[in-house]
């Protein structure tokens, strides 16, 4: 009796432990992590289809590891190198991968990346397209919850040029 007891707790946990990490991959609700001075908005689409906004709270000193990073399994490597383009409802967004990865770094990268949280915020459908032609979509429950109204500091932010002081 007890050894029946202890084999259908077990069972219990094992099919428990599956069905909450099958969950994790399929449920598409966008999620809030963080670590290493890193918080991760994370959203999933099936397994090995992740879309994921890195914002650097103090993984480095001037936020220069906020980016994204995605990866889209249905052929081949998970990652592409190149341009990456994401659509929010209508709006089209372009960003670029290179060998560090996403990364907001530059004017044009930042502008798109404020561009991108809000749509997000607003959107009811994304889609992802890389370079190679590998897409997928994701959803956008939860995600209002989990950005929150204002984009994340990143390595571009403030770093525009100083206006000068100087007298003609």
């Amino acid at each position: 009796m007890k050894a029946t007891v202890a084999a259908i707790a077990l069972l219990g946990m094992m099919l428990g432990t599956q069905a909450a990490s099958a969950q994790g991959f399929r449920s598409g609700k966008w999620t809030v992590g963080f670590g290493q001075g890193m918080v991760e908005h994370t959203v999933r689409n099936g397994p090995g289809n992740e879309f994921m906004i890195l914002c650097d709270t103090g993984a480095t000193e001037d936020a220069e590891r906020t980016g994204l990073s995605i990866t889209i399994r249905d052929r081949g490597a998970p990652s592409s190198n190149g341009e990456i383009r994401i659509f929010v409802d209508d709006e089209e967004l372009t960003f670029f991968e290179d060998k560090d990865g996403i990364l907001i770094n530059n004017r044009a990268a930042q502008s798109n990346f404020d561009v991108l949280w809000e749509a997000l915020r607003k959107g009811r459908s994304m889609r992802v397209l890389l370079a190679d032609g590998r897409t997928s979509t994701f959803s956008l429950e939860g995600v209002r919850k989990a950005l929150g109204p204002k984009a994340c500091e990143t390595g571009f932010t403030g770093r525009m040029p100083a206006k000068t002081n100087a007298k003609r």
